[in-house]
């Protein structure tokens, strides 16, 4: 039964992935059992961001839809593109709520994706991200405070620097300067920085946060999720420097500009 907070919206589900044929079946399986629920005002929809391996073959066979992030099916063109090919199709869609998660989520119930949508509409959000509370026991550490391994208190590891994580809703509306590709918000989503650019686009003050306990969240440890953010916020960093760089290069000497931008277009292959 369709929750009374809900009627009225329709909410359409995406999930950007890349490579994902190990680990996709078992969320998608989770989210049709979702949309079976209320099938006229739910959907599913996976956005091939230029996968090699059988993504989207097992997507489309567990019966959910496949589009590519861009014009080239085989191109992988980032999160942040992939993504605005997901929200374009909600939008088409007619579609009032976008909730984008990873492929690599586990543990992810259809009762906890109703929560996460009602607490977005009841709190009148443009965004809410959802915070992965993994139970890990025994653990050595956590947020800084040490436990002994043998310690008899449970313990509960935060998703690592829980406001870039993937798992977040979004009302529609609020992404209407991406939708209608306004340069500031094309310019940021480029490439894998999605969460970070989507913290700075969405007002602060319309945004907030909430926690799931869950027994494991993602099939990549909290170190390797780290690296991984790392590494995306220094690639963006580098792209964002080096675009003013040659734009400055390019007032006095164009040529010199344009060497630059090849060279710039191998380092970062999503720089369009």
């Amino acid at each position: 039964m369709r929750p009374k907070i809900l009627e009225g919206e329709k909410v359409t589900v995406i999930i950007p992935a890349w490579n994902e044929e190990g680990f996709i079946g078992r969320v998608l399986r989770s989210l049709i059992k979702w949309r079976e629920e209320d099938p006229n005002l739910r959907e599913v929809l996976v956005v091939d961001d230029g996968s090699t391996d059988k993504t989207a073959e097992i997507s489309r066979e567990i019966g959910v839809k496949v589009i590519p992030s861009g014009p080239e099916k085989r191109e992988r063109l980032g999160k942040g593109q992939a993504f605005l090919a997901g929200a374009k199709y909600a939008k088409d869609k007619n579609s009032t709520i976008l909730v984008s998660l990873d492929a690599d989520i586990l543990d992810f119930t259809p009762k906890k994706l109703t929560g996460l949508i009602a607490e977005l509409k009841t709190k009148k959000l443009n965004m809410l991200i959802a915070i992965q509370l993994e139970h890990k026991s025994p653990i050595k550490h956590v947020s800084g405070f040490v436990f002994p391994k043998f310690s008899p208190f449970p313990v509960f590891q935060v998703t690592p620097q829980k406001e870039l994580s993937g798992l977040r809703a979004f009302r529609i509306t609020a992404l209407e300067p991406l939708l209608r590709k306004k340069g500031k918000w094309l310019e940021m989503i480029k490439g894998f920085g999605l969460e970070v650019a989507m913290n700075k686009l969405i007002p602060r003050q319309s945004f907030s946060k909430i926690t799931f306990e869950t027994a494991s969240a993602f099939r990549k440890s909290p170190a390797q999720q780290v690296r991984e953010i790392i590494r995306s916020e220094k690639l963006s960093s580098e792209r964002a420097a080096l675009a003013n760089k040659i734009k400055e290069i390019k007032k006095g000497d164009k040529m010199k500009a344009k060497k630059l931008l090849v060279r710039a277009k191998r380092r970062f292959s999503h720089i369009r």
